[in-house]
């Protein structure tokens, strides 16, 4: 069993083939197919074959991974400038409401607008 994410198996699959048909031409450019036994072959291939794994499973679930999160992370930082800016918001309307009523009540009129919020 491939260890990626349903729908991603494809990714994974052109991966590894793309890595190990690029090791093995390496490895036939380097060592020439008539110079290499079958048991040497086998040496080379093994490690190719974890590699090419281990190189296409990063690939196919670390960059979504950190992408994803990457995203997550300047959604908060956006969510949190929001509130901040509607904190500011609610204090100014707070303020505005407060200095009109306290003007209303200096000069004796009668102040019967609703707080903020309350509309």
């Amino acid at each position: 069993m491939i260890p990626v994410s349903p729908g991603r198996e494809g990714w994974f699959l052109v991966l590894f083939l793309a890595q190990y048909a690029a090791g093995l031409g390496a490895l036939t450019a380097l060592f020439g197919i008539d110079e290499l036994t079958a048991l040497d072959s086998v040496r080379l291939v093994a490690p190719l074959i974890i590699t090419a794994a281990a190189n296409a499973i990063l690939l196919v679930e670390g960059i979504p991974m950190v992408s994803e999160q990457f995203l997550r992370r300047r959604e908060a930082q956006g969510e949190a400038r929001g509130e901040a800016r509607g904190r500011k918001e609610t204090q100014k309307r707070w303020e505005d409401w407060n200095r009109r009523r306290l003007e209303a009540e200096r000069k004796g009129e009668e102040f019967s607008e609703p707080p903020p919020g309350n509309d």
